[in-house]
């Protein structure tokens, strides 16, 4: 009979333990349930205060908007030195063009400064021509008639 009661003690107190695990699951599903319902709430609430202005991202059902860090991780092997040598090389870019647009500009300038130069070298030979054609004029202007009607500039 021993062997009996034994059996019928374990059988309960198994049946006891089942129930006590299903008690716990039923407890864990309500509080998920509550959670759930929690962050809904929350969800809304974020919602409706930032409403027209506020956009939720759109999330794929295979997707989690914010996996956790794993071993396999893009950037663990990731070398700080790809990111260094793309910034030099834009920059090294950009001073190029700023040199390159400078050289251009500087002769443009050289070559107007040239112009205005040359400009003003003519315009003071112009001057000097004309000052020296009126001292001529002025000079030749005692002219003698001769006898056959001939003017003789001297």
């Amino acid at each position: 009979m021993r062997s009996t009661e034994v059996l019928q003690l374990l059988k309960q107190q198994q049946q006891q333990q089942q129930r006590q695990q299903q008690q716990q699951q039923q407890q864990q599903r309500q509080q998920r349930q509550q959670q759930q319902q929690q962050q809904q709430q929350q969800q809304k609430q974020q919602y409706n205060s930032c409403f027209p202005t506020c956009k939720i991202p759109d999330k794929r059902d295979f997707m989690d908007s914010n996996p956790p860090r794993t071993t396999d991780d893009f950037y663990r092997y990731y070398d700080p030195w790809i990111g260094i040598g793309t910034a030099i090389i834009l920059a090294l870019f950009f001073i190029l063009i700023a040199f390159k647009t400078f050289i251009t500009w500087l002769l443009r300038r050289i070559t107007i400064w040239r112009y205005q130069y040359q400009k003003y070298r003519q315009k003071q030979q112009k001057m000097n021509k004309h000052l020296i054609n009126y001292h001529i004029t002025e000079t030749t202007t005692t002219t003698e008639i001769v006898d056959n009607g001939h003017i003789i500039v001297s």
